[in-house]
């Protein structure tokens, strides 16, 4: 009847991304258009004189690949937003000024990876406010992934991500698919909220909270999942994902974690409500 279909309707809430059974229930329930948003407009960009350019002529000899900027594209696209690629960009102070120039009133969100620390080289942030744009906060208590950026350039947010790989990851687990959820929206999901338990002892230090790999095992410790640290908080490398089935995270003040121990984690791309 009219009072079950409306049921069924209002479960379709507002930042729903719209799959084929949705619009199966729309039109099973004579719903023939609906008021949509569009998605989020993204440009992503990488900096650093040390990454291979394929395009660029010359050997690559001791330079790196850009690992960061495939896999935040690939993350922002599976997150619902359109993504344009602005490449890599070199260390230097006017170029980066122009680039962030050349963006303005064009995006949404902008996410950029390094050159947001103090080393002499990192030109990001003061290139922001050079460009007309502004700081609202740089540095969180995080490991790895503190020197985060989060500022705004005309009506677009911008957030700089560390430049270590599994630092982008985490940032962009932590901050940016939140970002792209509101702009959809939509109610960004929960973080860490599967409960397990250590399969491992581990002593840190306390001050920051961290987020890690971890691996599911195969037995269980009062009906949870035992879980495996993986990497050994190492932030430059992805190799420890190949066998990962998450993150884990411990809260700042942790000091010690033993078998046995609640761990908070999730598992990768965990979407948005």
């Amino acid at each position: 009847d009219a009072a079950d279909r409306q049921v069924q309707l209002d479960r379709l809430r507002r930042g729903t991304r719209l799959r084929a059974h949705h619009i199966g229930l729309l039109a099973s329930n004579g719903v023939t258009r609906v008021e949509v948003v569009r998605r989020p407009r993204l440009a992503i960009l990488s900096t650093g004189d040390e990454l291979h350019r394929p395009e660029a002529e010359g050997s690559a000899r001791d330079m790196m690949p850009d690992v960061n900027r495939p896999m935040l594209i690939a993350l922002a696209q599976g997150a619902g937003a359109e993504v344009e690629d602005h490449g890599i960009l070199p260390d230097e102070a006017g170029a980066t000024v122009a680039k962030f120039a050349s963006l303005q009133g064009r995006y949404d969100l902008i996410v950029t990876t390094g050159a947001v620390s103090m080393g002499g080289r990192d030109h990001l942030r003061p290139a922001l406010i050079a460009a007309g744009g502004q700081i609202d906060g740089w540095k969180v208590a995080l490991k790895p992934g503190k020197p985060v950026m989060f500022g705004r350039l005309g009506a677009a947010a911008v957030t700089g991500l560390p430049g270590n790989p599994f630092s982008a990851l985490v940032g962009f687990t932590l901050f940016v698919s939140a970002q792209i959820a509101r702009l959809r929206g939509a109610v960004p999901a929960p973080l860490f909220h599967c409960a397990g338990r250590a399969g491992f002892d581990w002593t840190r230090e306390p001050g920051r909270a961290e987020v890690f790999p971890i691996r599911l095992g195969n037995r269980e410790i009062d009906g949870l999942p035992v879980v495996q640290r993986l990497g050994e908080g190492a932030s430059a490398t992805l190799f420890p994902l190949a066998e990962a089935d998450g993150l884990g995270f411990v809260s700042a003040e942790t000091t010690r974690v033993s078998v046995g121990t609640p761990i908070s984690w999730q598992p990768f791309e965990a979407g948005t409500r």
